[in-house]
């Protein structure tokens, strides 16, 4: 579930600049220089319009120089510009969760929202570069827009989802075994390319299968937690009710988007589920 990021704060014109006179001194410093004025207002555009792939263009770069523009990201100097101002701050990001799925765990990777390899000019771009997990990463691979041409990923810098849970999950019974999850987009997000976009997000980082891995060891989990507490002291509707309340508020100081916030609100809301663990039989959890 996608979690919104603050946008960078950093002057992505201004680096450009100094990256522009640092090479000033290379083997490549005829070509940027020629280049400078229009990747500079490349780079206005996308912050512009907010990375939105459906109205970028194409690249201003041709294949034979796309790799000059890689090469500032993949091998960069470590006085550089890119490396001080924007690779090295990126990358301290200290986020103990995956911004595009909600996964709990350190996104180790930096993904290039509108990928390098097809727009090489933003391979530096603060804005382009979001942290990822590895899963993600792996199922967004190059793509940008369906075959209609409409955006496919939502942009954690631009697309503000702060308070907003987007997807919902309904816990199907029995609840003693067999016991399923079912996602799906929160009908009341507004407006409808919104949820339509989120549709699409979800679907292309195959986040139904993933999000039931996670649901199986959670819903175990749960499980095991009521019946130990059961065999210390009595417990009724009201204790269990209060106590995956307290869970729910307490994921939800992560984002309503990480995991464990949308699980604890479709076991809130769930009254046979509540009742089962309150007094159903547990004991084969053990």
């Amino acid at each position: 579930m996608v979690i919104s990021l603050n946008e960078p704060a950093i002057d992505d014109v201004a680096v450009t600049r100094q990256v522009i006179l640092q090479r000033a001194g290379g083997r490549n410093r005829g070509f940027f220089a020629a280049v400078s004025d229009a990747w500079i207002r490349r780079v206005q555009l996308y912050m512009d319009i907010f990375g939105n792939p459906e109205h970028i263009g194409p690249s201003i770069v041709t294949d034979e120089n796309s790799g000059k523009f890689i090469n500032l990201y993949l091998s960069p100097k470590i006085d550089s510009a890119q490396k001080v101002e924007v690779l090295d701050i990126i990358r301290q990001h200290g986020l103990d969760y995956c911004p595009s799925c909600g996964e709990d765990g350190y996104p180790r990777t930096l993904d290039h929202y509108l990928p390098k390899e097809k727009f090489p000019e933003f391979s530096i771009l603060s804005r382009n570069l979001v942290p990822m997990c590895d899963t993600c990463q792996g199922e967004k691979l190059s793509k940008t827009v369906t075959d209609d041409g409409e955006k496919i990923f939502l942009h954690p810098y631009y697309d503000r989802l702060d308070n907003i849970q987007v997807l919902v999950a309904q816990i199907i019974p029995p609840f003693t075994s067999g016991t399923i999850t079912r996602l799906g987009i929160n009908h009341d997000l507004q407006p409808v390319d919104l949820r339509q976009l989120c549709g699409r997000h979800f679907q292309e980082i195959g986040i139904d299968s993933r999000y039931d891995r996670y649901f199986q060891q959670q819903y175990l989990r749960i499980k095991k937690l009521f019946a130990q507490a059961r065999t210390v002291a009595n417990i009724d509707l009201n204790d269990v009710i209060n106590d995956v309340s307290q869970f729910k508020r307490m994921a939800s100081f992560k984002s309503v988007n990480s995991w464990d916030h949308v699980f604890y609100s479709s076991v809130i809301k769930n009254t046979p589920l509540l009742q089962y663990l309150a007094s159903g039989d547990l004991a084969i959890v053990g």
